[in-house]
């Protein structure tokens, strides 16, 4: 999200806070009854491949899966991704579910209604 703004001109950067960076992944699967295995494997391949690795990372600026491929890169772009910083991970807040899942719905039904 960041490259477009640099892009412009404005100088930005990512940070760590102290408190914790927030973190998050993701996960994609494959549906037991689905009907075209092959091509979602195929999808699944590029996903993690170098091609489309390589432009999420430096043209979208975002740290990828693959660490054969990020390791291959610029020191001084590891270092702008906060890659080469083994605490990032350490002071992680990952998300998770909120506690009180109805309170939040009725909250919400709530803001919806005003």
């Amino acid at each position: 999200m960041l490259k477009p703004i640099r892009d412009e001109g404005v100088p930005v950067a990512m940070v760590a806070p102290k408190e914790g960076a927030q973190g998050w992944c993701t996960s994609t699967a494959i549906v037991a009854s689905s009907t075209n295995k092959d091509q979602a494997y195929d999808f699944l391949n590029y996903v993690i491949g170098e091609t489309y690795q390589t432009k999420l990372m430096t043209e979208k600026g975002y740290p990828v899966a693959n660490q054969t491929l990020l390791q291959a890169q610029p020191e001084e772009l590891r270092n702008r991704l906060m890659l080469n910083d083994p605490n990032l991970l350490k002071n992680m807040v990952w998300w998770k579910q909120a506690g009180d899942l109805q309170r939040i719905n009725e909250l919400w039904a709530e803001v919806k209604a005003a």
